[in-house]
């Protein structure tokens, strides 16, 4: 796992164009076009990983499988990767697995070391863009909707998000200094369970 840096801003939509303004006057170049990003989300029957998210408790994981396009996770014969995000006091993490059987852990869960057997509890989808500039990359999540693996319901979010992403070797206060926009504990999984709950 290689250690970065990672922080968010919520934008409310009505701000959008602001940030887009924002990334171009400072010399932020398009990265990848747009695309949709989907995501399922695993925990144990006790919502670990939720709680552990909500609370900051430390170490903490959040398991999920990745695909991007329209109903990515529909071909159940596609090998797809399980990425594993690994949050420490002070350091964060991301591993990714590959040639993992999806139908096979939609259907059985997947074994995870802390949180033991976990099974689908979010899928999260949304439309992302991608900025770069020196090595810092950005990205805006637009759109993003919430769906409810135990009765299909969807939920959708009212704001944007835009993350700052980078090498733990950047400075964190010049990044903080840099980037204008006030910082937000931003976790769509923890909005997905909460909305779910409510």
């Amino acid at each position: 796992m290689i250690p970065r840096i990672e922080q968010k801003a919520e934008l409310a939509p009505s701000n959008y164009l602001k940030a887009l303004e924002w990334l171009r006057i400072n010399n932020f170049n398009i990265l990848y076009p747009e695309r949709i990003v989907s995501s399922i989300y695993f925990d144990n029957d006790s919502l670990q990983s939720y709680y552990d998210t909500l609370e900051g408790n430390t170490p903490r994981r959040k398991i999920r499988i990745r695909s991007y396009g329209e109903n990515p996770f529909y071909d159940f014969q596609k090998r797809l990767k399980i990425e594993i995000k690994l949050s420490k006091e002070f350091d964060r993490f991301k591993s990714q697995e590959d040639c993992i059987d999806f139908k096979y852990i939609f259907e059985n869960g997947f074994y995870d070391s802390q949180y033991g057997l976990c099974f689908p509890s979010a899928k999260v989808s949304y439309i992302r863009e991608y900025y770069i500039y020196k090595n810092w990359r950005v990205t805006i999540d637009r759109y993003i909707k919430y769906e409810n693996p135990k009765d299909n319901l969807v939920y959708n979010e009212e704001n944007y998000v835009l993350e700052i992403k980078t090498s733990i070797n950047e400075s964190s206060t010049e990044i903080k200094n840099f980037f204008e926009f006030p910082r937000s504990k931003f976790s769509k999984y923890e909005r997905a369970i909460e909305s779910f709950l409510s």
